[in-house]
């Protein structure tokens, strides 16, 4: 109760200082223009719009004009990208875990270009490419896709054939656009088509990790339980005149976390005093702003130095303790995996899912149970979980019902076709540990039966097979006798297969 009592006196103190300073500037604010009429409102404004309020509505709007000028540049730089979208099969008998996905991932960091020139950026509008991650089931037929700027094919085509030696990429057309053989409307409602979707966000901060691969190895037999198989195996059972669309968008960043990740820590084995001071927010720093205004008080009051027998004594300042040998074994995994996701390079990333279907087929509560129920595979209670992001979600219950959800199926879907990664809410950072885990090829154990899939191995030439030009050597049309043995000696027989 004593230690209480400094800090109401405190606060009492700082309400009288914050009334005392209110009435004062209503005197000094309202003593040069007693001439005005302060209960008209026109007037009112007026008075504050010619006393330098022009001034901040000015500023305001010059804000506003700036940010139209970049959305708009940005905009018409980012059309101008051409994109490409690849499909990928991989092999049926791959023993490739999601550790070669993790290192596709890391290569495509180097995806990153420079801010450029001022001129680039603020008059050219140059943004930084993102790319996409995509999982397609169109009537149960499985696809993989990854859709990226042109230019940075070739780089991710090495990377991928790096990994997966057998996989096989080819260009494809964008079942999005309005001219694919079984279109997705664009304009909701429609007489056809229904639609549901979202965006996944994160509970907690990012620097929280979800569960990722190694976590699903087996400990006793310590086999890999692969958590897509069960979304794969859910999007191969609906049948025609259905889609499931899953889209990771991922914006190669050299921004780390790390200094997010420490100060959590810090936070966690409170190596910033030993103390909890409650929770955040403006309340939380005020009771820490009175606090440390309390403290200085008594400092200044007493003095940081004291005299004992007529001499001067230093004060002895003990160093800052840590609870990290008294933390419980989870809060010490979740200090691990803090520090483990911040270990790994990060992309800045969107996740979007949508269920389209013909009105006759579409059966939406089963589609949002079998993919939600595949996303809470990565939830973890004392790190990270996936959540559906309700002001993203194509479903309302209150005020203009009708309107409000196909506005959202639109912004939704013009999100998903533009493989955005600003639309919608805020992005969130993902290590390669976690994109890997959540997209990656299936293992052999994999039975989805309609997973797109390579069907034969490549393979190279054996190394001495005989090889020769597809020109033959001219020779004179009328060759001496020694010259036509000579030919004949080091020509290679017909009889031998040749590359």
């Amino acid at each position: 109760m004593l230690a209480v009592m400094p800090r109401v006196f405190v606060l009492i103190r700082l309400i009288f200082s914050l009334y005392r300073c209110i009435i004062s500037s209503m005197e000094v604010i309202s003593s040069p223009f007693t001439f005005f009429d302060v209960s008209n409102p026109f007037q009112a404004m007026w008075l504050i719009f010619s006393n330098g309020g022009w001034f901040v509505i000015g500023l305001f709007l010059l804000n506003q004009l700036w940010r139209l000028w970049m959305h708009e540049i940005q905009a018409w730089y980012f059309d101008h990208i051409q994109h490409v979208l690849l499909a990928i099969n991989v092999p049926k008998q791959t023993e490739q875990t999601p550790k070669s996905v993790e290192n596709i991932f890391a290569h495509m960091i180097g995806l990153h270009e420079a801010r450029g020139t001022l001129k680039e950026r603020y008059w050219l509008g140059k943004i930084q490419p993102n790319f996409a991650l995509e999982l397609v089931s169109d009537g149960g037929n499985i696809q993989y896709y990854v859709r990226l700027p042109r230019q940075y094919r070739n780089v991710f085509e090495s990377a991928l054939f790096a990994q997966y030696p057998d996989a096989e990429v080819a260009e494809a057309p964008d079942y999005t656009e309005p001219d694919y053989h079984d279109p997705i409307p664009r304009k909701w409602p429609n007489d056809t088509h229904d639609m549901w979707g979202c965006e996944f966000a994160l509970e907690r901060s990012a620097v929280y990790p979800i569960k990722t691969h190694p976590q699903f190895v087996d400990q006793v037999s310590g086999l890999f339980k692969d958590p897509m198989a069960s979304l794969l195996e859910f999007m191969s059972t609906i049948g025609p005149g259905e889609k499931i669309m899953i889209q990771i968008t991922c914006l190669p960043t050299i921004d780390t976390i790390y200094d997010k990740a420490t100060k959590e820590v810090r936070k966690i084995i409170k190596a910033d005093g030993g103390e909890d001071h409650g929770g955040g927010g403006i309340f939380g720093g005020l009771a820490i702003s009175l606090e440390s205004w309390w403290a200085a008080i008594w400092r200044n009051t007493l003095g940081e130095d004291f005299e004992v027998g007529g001499k001067t004594q230093k004060r002895e300042q003990a160093p800052l303790p840590s609870i990290m040998q008294h933390l419980s074994p989870g809060e010490k995994a979740t200090v691990e995996a803090i520090q483990m996701k911040a270990s790994k390079p990060v992309f800045l990333c969107k996740v979007r899912w949508m269920y389209v279907g013909r009105k006759e087929v579409f059966k939406k509560t089963t589609a949002i149970g079998g993919v939600v129920g595949a996303f809470r595979q990565y939830n973890t209670s004392d790190c990270n979980a996936w959540k559906v992001e309700s002001m993203t979600k194509t479903s309302v219950r209150y005020l203009f019902t009708n309107y409000r959800v196909n506005r959202r199926k639109y912004l939704l879907f013009r999100a998903y076709w533009n493989r955005s990664n600003a639309r919608g809410r805020n992005p969130f950072f993902l290590n390669i540990e976690e994109l890997a885990t959540m997209w990656h090829f299936p293992l052999i154990d994999t039975k989805a039966p309609l997973i797109s899939k390579a069907v034969s191995r490549r393979a190279e030439p054996p190394p001495q097979l005989p090889m020769r030009s597809m020109e033959r050597p001219r020779v004179d049309l009328s060759p001496s006798r020694d010259e036509k043995e000579e030919e004949t000696k080091h020509d290679v027989p017909d009889n031998l297969p040749f590359v």
